[in-house]
């Protein structure tokens, strides 16, 4: 909770106790508690920003002020010299601060299950700025929809190197919060109107704020959400590589992200009307689906661990991993394409063909990419199948036998949960090791996949309440460590920079590190 609300709710709690006083035991300044809570109120909406949770505080600030400021006016405009006094009702009273304090122990519940956290600040010494991109390419047809003539169109969310930005609006953590989180409440069963406090948490990014002046030509980094996900999903470590000198490109990947844009600026929601179903061979027959596990396993056990395998090997994990996975290959592809599409795109903001502020500020011959869940494999692909591109790293994304197809040859950093540290060798380890040069696993103690992307929904209670399946580690925490990792990676396999993290620093103890 924030400081004012904190403030309002421990005011509250004290009146409410009060009484239980008898009148005349009361302080004198316990009759300024309702004027003051007021005040607070007042405070708290037009400095920190209303938001639901609050509204039951609200009215009961308004309850306890209203009878008081009546009885200012009435005691100002009658003439109570001759009146009686009444002898003061106990019960009603005592009943009205019992529901007053149930109703405020249920405020303060839903205030810090829904939190609005102050995100941490990117570390690099630049600041950051952010802006939007639209890029159709007409060269490939959409092919999630009936339209013939449709063609592929990306919404593109972008952070850079920024200065002077003090005059820039700052942006939400989430800016899509009304068409994207709306809709996951809705069709989770819960009102919109719980989303409504995420516009209010900041990041540390400036819509449009100017790029950093000099002639300094940036690295480039891709990022690719999760399925269903959206392209601010991940703001903070977009931040964290922009503080430190990368431009990072976002894509939002249309009818698999849960919102995309077209040109007209009509939005792209991803619901059952337009759904790409990521379901698999091995789902539609459950036959096959134990067939080709038992047949998985069985060579696995046969090879023994993954350093031993022969090129054979991969070739009929390939073919096992292609009979169960091949719709999620056929998307994968796609995803891969778009990222293709959106570096063509950056290349020709760099050469001044598209229009942007960063003509001449690019450096297109130092590339990297990241995606989580479904944008981890979709990272690795793209790595794999685009010579631009020098390094990958997925965020604990299943790869669906992406590198026992292709050899990657090339830098790859994974990212495992829990289930990972607990594991010498998980599903992903199978294809990297071997075909990743060098391959680079980092499991972190108490993570799970929903920990992946930015963590502002992450409070203590929502932890503890298993509502949402998050890990024991405290937010904060796991964005230093993954930030600290991509950075890592990226500054030594883009930049050239020796990192001793990638060396088995010991930095943090939730972390097992592996350098293949």
């Amino acid at each position: 909770m924030r400081t004012f609300e904190i403030a309002l709710v421990t005011i509250l709690a004290i009146y409410f106790l009060f009484i239980f006083v008898k009148k005349e035991k009361r302080p004198s300044w316990f009759q300024w508690i309702p004027v003051v809570a007021f005040i607070v109120v007042l405070g708290q909406i037009l400095i920190e920003g209303m938001r639901w949770q609050m509204y039951i505080a609200y009215i009961l600030t308004g309850i306890i002020a209203l009878p008081v400021l009546l009885s200012k006016i009435r005691n100002n405009t009658t003439d109570q010299s001759n009146q009686t006094p009444k002898k003061p009702k106990r019960l009603m009273p005592i009943l009205g601060a019992i529901l007053g304090m149930l109703l405020l122990g249920i405020t303060t519940f839903l205030a810090n299950l829904l939190h609005m956290p102050t995100m941490p600040a990117p570390t690099g010494v630049y600041e950051v700025g952010t802006s939007y991109f639209h890029m159709i390419d007409e060269k490939r047809e959409e092919t999630a929809t009936a339209d013939t003539n449709d063609s592929r169109s990306l919404w593109v969310k972008v952070c850079y190197p920024a200065e002077q930005t003090d005059s820039y609006v700052r942006e939400s953590v989430l800016p899509e919060t009304e068409h994207y989180l709306g809709v996951v409440f809705k069709q989770s069963g819960f009102p919109e109107f719980m989303a409504g406090h995420v516009p209010s948490i900041m990041s540390h990014s400036y819509l449009d704020a100017p790029l950093v002046s000099g002639n300094q030509a940036f690295p480039i980094i891709l990022y690719s959400p999760v399925f269903q996900g959206n392209l601010s999903e991940n703001t903070q470590k977009m931040e964290e590589l922009a503080s430190h000198g990368y431009v990072v490109f976002s894509v939002a990947h249309p009818y698999n992200s849960q919102l995309s844009m077209r040109e007209d600026g009509s939005w792209i929601v991803f619901n059952d009307s337009n759904r790409v179903v990521l379901s698999s061979l091995a789902d539609t027959d459950s036959t096959l689906n134990r067939q080709v596990v038992r047949s998985t396993i069985s060579l696995k056990k046969s090879i023994g661990s993954p350093d031993k395998m022969e090129t054979q090997d991969r070739q009929k994990l390939d073919s096992l991993y292609q009979m169960r996975y091949s719709i999620h290959r056929e998307r994968l592809a796609i995803r891969a394409a778009d990222l293709s599409f959106v570096l063509d795109e950056v290349e020709q903001m760099q050469n001044g063909q598209r229009e942007s502020v960063f003509t001449g500020r690019l450096d297109t011959k130092r590339v990297g990419v990241f995606g989580a869940s479904f944008g981890g494999p979709t990272a690795t692909l793209f790595n794999a199948i685009d010579s631009r591109c020098l390094a990958s790293a997925n965020v604990d994304g299943s790869q669906f036998g992406v590198l026992f197809k292709h050899t990657l040859n090339k830098p790859h950093l994974a990212f495992q949960g829990q289930k990972g540290w607990e594991s010498e060798f998980r599903l992903n380890d199978w294809e990297s090791i071997g075909s990743a040069k060098p391959y680079y696993r980092v499991a972190i103690q108490g993570v799970t996949h929903t920990n992946i992307t930015d963590q502002w929904f992450n409070s203590a209670l929502l932890r503890k309440s298993g509502l949402m399946r998050l890990g024991s580690i405290k937010p904060n925490r796991v964005n230093s460590i993954y930030n600290s990792y991509l950075l890592a990676f990226f500054d030594a396999h883009i930049k050239g920079i020796e990192q001793p993290l990638l060396k088995d620093e010991k930095r943090f103890e939730e972390v097992k590190f592996k350098k293949y």
